[in-house]
């Protein structure tokens, strides 16, 4: 029988291995609208879909819209804090790094 927390470990070690897969980040659409990575000297201005198409379009498509409103659902449930108000520290290392700010 499959449980909630079997399932959770099951996305997240989908979602690590397929992140390890995918070309380096940091990942940034350039003026052309194309996604490219740089950072990386090995992995200077080359676009990720050309780089690694197979693992970049497979990690593209499964962070897709249903994954980012789903994702958005869990950091606003997160907002407000447990029952004593704290703040998960992963939900905001997650938000941090969506707002381009991981410390």
């Amino acid at each position: 029988m499959t449980t909630p927390a079997d399932e959770l470990r099951a996305a997240a070690l989908r979602l690590r291995a397929l992140a390890e897969e995918a070309s380096p980040a940091p990942w940034a659409v350039n003026q052309w609208g194309n996604v490219e990575t740089s950072g990386h000297e090995e992995m200077a201005e080359v676009w990720p879909l050309q780089a690694n198409p197979g693992a970049n379009a497979t990690y593209i498509a499964l962070m897709g819209p249903d994954v980012g409103h789903a994702l958005a659902d869990l950091l606003d449930d997160q907002a407000d804090g447990d029952d004593e108000g704290v703040i998960n520290p992963w939900a905001l290392a997650v938000a941090r790094a969506l707002n381009g700010d991981a410390r």
